[in-house]
């Protein structure tokens, strides 16, 4: 029954002369996912009314309106900058400049340099500590050029703006030749001991007759690391899945694979994080990304119940 309504989607999106990839930002569905649904593979209603509604803002939005909307946004950004322009009196609360600058440059390093070492653990978890070596070098190259051609620059000598080419030259070729990062960093331990996720994996779960919780995660993921503090690894959760007998199962995305990925895409997600909950025999059912404490404790001990 939904076939020839994706063929009609497809139709009326060519008539409107909009490619599939303008419809990502409107739908949160990837370009490769939504030329499935048009092609008439994995066609599922929530898609589709993604889909449908966003045809139908651009249908009932027309041109001058949408010019409109967007004049607005760029009013709102460049307001404060208009005020403080414009306006004497604002100006006139604005701190003076002086000694009170300098010292909060140096303060603003702070974060800066946790900010760097946050970068740096997280390309220490994705491809270990010779891929880490590596980014490194490339980072000292990339600060000791930038560092000359501001030294010619300031002397006022030809040849900066060669050296800068050849920096961006440089770390182009650099970039462009290192290594793919290999699979290093195991997932951390889990109070609720989860099976590393895969089809296979997920199809076991659901054969069991138990209900399953799957949660898609990644070590860049701020979102995921404060839900899994917050909702999944608590005690309170632990037990309450051991009482009701749900199935856990884990995937990292810290690095692509193809079989999350494929998942992330059935379920329309444009990434991590990504929570599901199958009842025996049922189908998945998508959790909010934010979780409340306890969300998963009241799931588990409604099948209790």
């Amino acid at each position: 029954m939904l076939l020839p309504v994706a063929k009609q989607v497809a139709a009326l999106r060519k008539r409107l002369r909009m490619e599939q990839r303008a419809l990502e930002p409107l739908t949160g569905l990837k370009q490769p996912h939504i030329a499935r649904i048009e092609g008439g593979q994995d066609v599922r209603l929530s898609t589709l009314e993604k889909l449908v509604k966003a045809l139908g803002a651009a249908l009932v939005i027309q041109p001058v309106h949408g010019l409109l909307v967007f004049t607005a946004l760029g009013l709102g950004l460049a307001l404060p900058f208009l005020l403080v322009g414009f306006v004497p009196a604002i100006r006139r609360l604005l701190p003076k400049p002086g000694a009170w600058m300098e010292r909060f440059r140096k303060w603003m390093a702070l974060p800066m340099g946790l900010t760097a070492l946050a970068l740096a653990w997280l390309v220490w978890r994705i491809g270990g500590g010779e891929y880490l070596v590596l980014v490194l070098v490339l980072g000292a190259v990339a600060l000791g050029g930038l560092t000359l051609v501001g030294l010619f620059q300031r002397k006022a000598r030809s040849g900066a703006l060669i050296l800068g080419a050849s920096l961006v030259a440089v770390l182009g070729l650099g970039t462009a030749l290192l290594p793919r990062p290999l699979a290093y960093a195991s997932p951390g331990a889990s109070l609720l001991d989860p099976v590393a996720y895969s089809e296979a994996a997920l199809a076991d779960a659901r054969g069991s007759g138990n209900p399953v919780f799957v949660w898609f995660t990644a070590d860049w993921c701020v979102t995921c690391k404060v839900n899994e503090s917050v909702a999944i690894e608590r005690s309170a959760t632990r037990d309450a899945f051991e009482a009701a007998g749900v199935v856990a199962l884990r995937g990292d995305w810290t690095q692509p694979d193809a079989e999350i990925s494929r998942m992330l895409t059935q379920q329309g997600a444009a990434g991590v994080p990504l929570y599901l909950w199958y009842e025996p025999g049922g189908e998945a059912e998508q959790l909010p990304q934010v979780l409340t404490p306890d969300l998963l404790v009241q799931k588990a001990r409604a099948r209790v119940a």
